[in-house]
Parts: C-alpha cells; sequence; structure tokens
C-alpha cells in the first residue's frame, strides 16, 4: 500500500472500498491485542481516514450498545 502512488489515504483510491471494510475491523483487534502498529504508517493513515467518515465512525465497537 505504501508504494501505491494511485492511492490517496485509503487502500485503493480516494474512498473506502471493501479493502477499506476488511481492514479497519483487523486494526481494531491488533489494538485490542497490543500489537505495535507504528512499523505500518500506510496501514495507520487508512485507520484514520476511515474513522473520519460516518460509515466507519458509526460501525465502530464503541459505538456498539452490545460490544464489550
Amino acid at each position: 500500500m505504501q508504494e501505491d502512488r494511485s492511492r490517496v489515504g485509503f487502500c485503493f483510491g480516494q474512498g473506502p472500498t471493501l479493502a477499506d471494510a476488511y481492514l479497519v475491523p483487523q486494526v481494531e483487534s491488533a489494538r485490542r491485542f497490543g500489537v505495535d502498529l507504528a512499523r505500518g504508517p500506510a496501514i495507520l493513515e487508512v485507520d484514520g481516514n476511515c474513522g473520519r467518515t460516518e460509515p466507519f465512525r458509526l460501525a465502530a465497537p464503541s459505538n456498539q450498545l452490545d460490544a464489550s
């Protein structure tokens, strides 16, 4: 992802795709288990950009009443 010059803030292109929808939960799990994500700046960038979109914000585990 880091070397893809056509990627602008998301996994592919300028907006979220299915790839982003699969990546974000993996990042959430990695954080929960204490994985150091500093070695993946592109992944953190995508996660942050997704987190600023309404659909991803609404779907975040912290916004789910039944999530622990």
